[in-house]
C-alpha cells in the first residue's frame, strides 16, 4: 500500500483532501502467493471549510454561552444596522479580574451567533486586560473560514460588543472591530 503522503498521490489531489484506502472488507485480499493490502486509493473531499461550516452551524443551533448574567460586572449591547443582528453580552469576573462566566443574548445570522458563542467561550479564563487585546484576526481564526465583507460585519459584532463591555463604554464604534 502506498503512503497517503507520497508525492505521486499528493499531486493527484490538493492538500485539503484526505486519502482513503479502498480495501476488501477485512482489509486484505487473498492473492496467490500470500496476502497483500489493496493498493487502490481514492481522494475524498474533506475540505476544512466544510468542517468549520459544521462547527458554525453547531454553535448557531446549540450556543453554549447563550443567556443572561445578573448581576454582571461588564455588560453591553449593540446591533449591526446592515442586517439587523443584535447582541447583548454579560461578563462576570473574579477579584483578580479573570472572566469566570460570559453569556450573550440576541438574534442574528448563523455567523453572528456562532461568532459570539465561540468568542465568549474563548474569553472565559482570560483577564480583562487579555480580553481588551483580542482582535479581528483572533475572531476570524475562531471561525476558520473566509468571509465576504458583509459577513465580516456579522462575525465581528461580538468583538465590538465584548470590547465595548470590557472598556465600559457608553457607545461603540467600528474601530473596536480591529
Amino acid at each position: 500500500m502506498r503512503d497517503a503522503a507520497s508525492p505521486a498521490l499528493e499531486s493527484a489531489c490538493d492538500n485539503t483532501r484526505q486519502f482513503v484506502s479502498l480495501q476488501h472488507k477485512r482489509g486484505y485480499r487473498r492473492i496467490t502467493g500470500g496476502l497483500r493490502k489493496s493498493p487502490e486509493c481514492v481522494c475524498v473531499n474533506t475540505n476544512m471549510d466544510d468542517l468549520y461550516r459544521e462547527l458554525i452551524i453547531d454553535h448557531y443551533k446549540n450556543p453554549g454561552q447563550k443567556g443572561h448574567l445578573e448581576p454582571s460586572d461588564y455588560s453591553f449591547e449593540d446591533e449591526n444596522p446592515l442586517c439587523g443582528d443584535f447582541l447583548h453580552i454579560d461578563l462576570i469576573t473574579d477579584k483578580k479580574g479573570i472572566i469566570t462566566d460570559a453569556k450573550f443574548d440576541g438574534h442574528g445570522c448563523a455567523i453572528s451567533i456562532a461568532s459570539a458563542d465561540l468568542l465568549l467561550e474563548s474569553l472565559i479564563g482570560k483577564t480583562i486586560k487579555e480580553a481588551k487585546e483580542i482582535n479581528k484576526q483572533d475572531v476570524l481564526d475562531l471561525l476558520g473560514i473566509e468571509l465576504s465583507p458583509v459577513r465580516l460585519k456579522c462575525a465581528l459584532l461580538s468583538l465590538k460588543v465584548a470590547k465595548a463591555a470590557v472598556y465600559e463604554l457608553k457607545e461603540a464604534g467600528d474601530e473596536l472591530m480591529e
